[in-house]
């Protein structure tokens, strides 16, 4: 089975079976044990436990009877869980939510505040949130791949990825905001993409200066909010437009050797739009 803690999905259809579970994992046992379950649903205040042959990917969106939505968990079992596995990857931008590209999704989104407002509030717990409702969005609209959170350290203030991250100027800080979003975003199901691997500082020749950065300085301000990003279970990064001592990022080997062996990241690479 695949779960999706804290999502209510919509009731599927066909078959219907209703049976109590104390827990989330009882529950799965039940629609696993059942040829004809697709889908369950979960609900922690009743112990409720209703399992569907046939599946959907629409969120339930009333409040009406049925308590907190955080309260619930759905999962897709059997054929629909092996289905939802080979489903292609559909990213989205962005890092301050989902930016919509499609014409039919025009004027639907939510334009959450820029992240460095969320730095501002020097809250994990806020971070949480946030990333919370931005991955509530994208469960709605279909998309599975989060291109952000950006987490580049601040380096010049008129670069235009400040408006952008959630680090600010301070990598401690930003780790410590970087991990609740990371991982409230990745349990609903959606992939994070960390961005911009690495020493996108500066807008001025954006897409083609050469950032020359010494080894300490890369590991003690550059690289530790990527690495409590991956830490967190980021399961893909963004390589920048720039180079890195004269080697485009998405090229560079020795920062790609960084990448994999010291930071011990290991999903995949995703490049910033024409930087391949």
């Amino acid at each position: 089975c695949v779960l999706l803690d804290g999502i209510r999905l919509s009731n599927g259809a066909g078959i219907f079976k209703g049976t109590t579970a104390n827990t989330t994992e009882d529950c799965v046992a039940a629609c696993k044990a059942s040829s004809s379950c697709g889908q369950l649903i979960f609900s922690e205040e009743n112990g409720g436990c209703y399992g569907f042959e046939m599946t959907t990917t629409s969120l339930f969106t009333s409040n009406t009877g049925i308590g907190s939505i955080a309260h619930y968990h759905s999962a897709y079992c059997g054929l629909a869980s092996e289905g939802l596995k080979r489903e292609m990857l559909h990213t989205q931008d962005g890092p301050q939510g989902f930016n919509p590209y499609q014409v039919d999704l025009a004027g639907t989104a939510t334009q959450f505040p820029a992240l460095v407002a969320l730095a501002a509030s020097f809250s994990p717990e806020v971070s949480r949130k946030y990333a919370e409702a931005v991955a509530d969005e994208f469960v709605t609209k279909g998309a599975n791949v989060l291109l952000g959170p950006d987490v580049e350290v601040t380096r010049s203030t008129m670069t235009g990825r400040c408006f952008e991250t959630l680090s600010g100027e301070d990598p401690f800080f930003g780790s410590s905001l970087v991990r609740p979003f990371v991982q409230e975003i990745q349990k609903r199901g959606i992939i994070a993409t960390v961005e911009h691997w690495l020493d996108n500082n500066q807008e001025i020749y954006r897409q083609t200066m050469n950032s020359v950065v010494g080894d300490r300085a890369q590991h003690d301000i550059y690289m530790p909010v990527f690495k409590a990003a991956f830490e967190a279970g980021a399961a893909a990064v963004m390589c920048s437009y720039n180079k890195v001592d004269s080697e485009y990022s998405c090229g560079n080997s020795k920062q790609f050797k960084v990448l994999k062996e010291s930071m011990g990241f290991k999903g995949f690479v995703q490049s910033d739009w024409w930087a391949t």
